[in-house]
């Protein structure tokens, strides 16, 4: 009788997990493949740079690897970026110009505090999106993006990834 209860509760813990497996993938069918691949990206980085924190030098090298063009942080059309929660770029897979610069205050085409906005979005719920009307990089021509962000666990940095929408 003792094993049965507990091959019951097993059991009862195996369809539990598959259910909570199957909600999460039901969640992510409501998102975009542009979508998806931000949020993947950023959350491979976040779990990155955690595996990275136990000193400011693996930090900083994981920033490095971040910004490194062709690395393990670039997919098709999407690439990573890190800032600190003062607005100051530490990793950028994009422009590796943008590293060191405090962008808090830099708006978009629209007037928005884009780099502010993510931050809070951080600080305040941990992850989410946000819109974005900025230049593609090989053109001037404003295009409107949307970027998936993370806060990295309890760390003061937040990481993004977006696309430009077609």
């Amino acid at each position: 009788m003792k094993w049965t209860w507990i091959a019951m509760l097993l059991a009862a813990l195996i369809m539990a997990g598959c259910g909570m497996k199957k909600e999460a993938k039901e969640a992510r069918l409501d998102l975009t493949s542009e979508e998806v691949s931000s949020k993947e990206i950023t959350e491979n980085a976040v779990d990155f740079l955690l595996s990275m924190s136990e000193s400011i030098e693996t930090l900083r090298e994981a920033f490095d690897e971040i910004t490194s063009p062709g690395g393990k942080f670039h997919e098709k059309n999407h690439y990573v970026y890190v800032y600190d929660f003062d607005g100051v770029c530490v990793a950028h897979g994009g422009d590796a110009n943008l590293k060191g610069k405090n962008l808090l205050k830099n708006v978009d085409a629209d007037g928005n505090p884009v780099v502010e906005q993510m931050i809070r979005g951080a600080q305040e719920k941990g992850e989410g999106w946000i819109d974005v009307a900025i230049a593609k990089p090989d053109s001037e021509e404003i295009e409107r993006s949307k970027a998936y962000y993370k806060r990295v666990g309890d760390i003061d940095y937040v990481v993004g990834s977006g696309y430009f929408r077609k």
